[in-house]
């Protein structure tokens, strides 16, 4: 699947939004949906301004002072808690308001609540940068109930900045003997493998090549333009990974807020962290 992402800007096939928005993909039928100009600009640069004074500290920081203050290997995965940038959830006034009823809409209509929000920058130039296939119900693991992602960009990834490959097929279940395992034809993950130090420990949760394309059937990745303003929401169960390509330079930073049901069982004691 490695090759096979289709040209940049390019989108599935979808109805037209309407109302000003316009929409790529769709939500039910291929589990991924691209809103242009969803959110407010303004509002998502100040976040961002915020975001780019933490990382600044925490990346002047050592190993063991990172450890110290509970933020283990993050630079590993580039991402730390909301929390720690945007405390009073300011993204959600930045959003379109229609975004949120439409989340609510898509896990059963019943409200929702979030899981593990973060803010990630990914670092096209250093080796951890990589990112594998993979599903964000994965990270809600034991969780294994409906789940939406929305993904919002705080900067351009228009060929200068890591993207996302998105597969625009709409899977429905995990089921196995544990959260990562798949019946049938669908994708199995691999074991987990620490591929060594600098490196980004997420084979727990990636997927392999033959595996993608298996689930893939044939058809091709998505790999969107995005700008700032721009608003992905995606199924729990979409296959996805950042979108490297040769001579990017300049890292992106996104802020992903994971929704669950509000009825979804309680999630485990988090782990300590920023």
């Amino acid at each position: 699947m490695s090759g096979n992402a289709v040209s940049e800007g390019a989108a599935p096939s979808a109805p037209s939004a309407g109302g000003g928005t316009v929409r790529e993909g769709d939500l039910e039928r291929l589990g991924i949906v691209l809103l242009r100009g969803a959110a407010e600009p303004a509002g998502l640069q100040a976040i961002l301004a915020r975001a780019q004074q933490v990382f600044a500290m925490l990346e002047g920081l050592s190993k063991a002072e990172l450890q110290a203050r509970g933020a283990g290997e993050f630079l590993f995965h580039g991402a730390l808690n909301l929390a720690a940038v945007d405390p009073e959830m300011e993204i959600l006034k930045a959003l379109h308001p229609g975004i949120l009823p439409a989340v609510t809409a898509f896990l059963g209509g019943g409200g929702f609540g979030f899981r593990n929000n973060i803010v990630r920058r990914i670092y096209p130039a250093r080796p951890e940068a990589s990112s594998s296939f993979h599903q964000d119900l994965q990270f809600l693991k034991p969780y294994t109930g409906r789940m939406a992602t929305i993904w919002v960009p705080l900067q351009p990834c228009d060929g200068s900045r890591p993207g996302l490959d998105i597969l625009p097929v709409r899977l429905d279940r995990l089921a196995g003997a544990s959260i990562g395992d798949y019946l049938g034809d669908s994708p199995v993950f691999q074991p987990y493998v620490d591929r060594g130090p600098g490196v980004a420990h997420d084979s727990a949760v990636a997927l392999d090549d033959a595996a993608v394309a298996r689930a893939a059937g044939g058809r091709p990745l998505w790999r969107p333009q995005l700008q700032v303003g721009d608003v992905l929401v995606f199924d729990g169960y979409t296959i996805h990974r950042s979108g490297m390509a040769p001579g990017m330079q300049q890292p992106r930073t996104s802020i992903e807020l994971r929704c669950v049901p509000t009825d979804a069982p309680a999630a485990p004691a988090p782990q300590n962290g920023i």
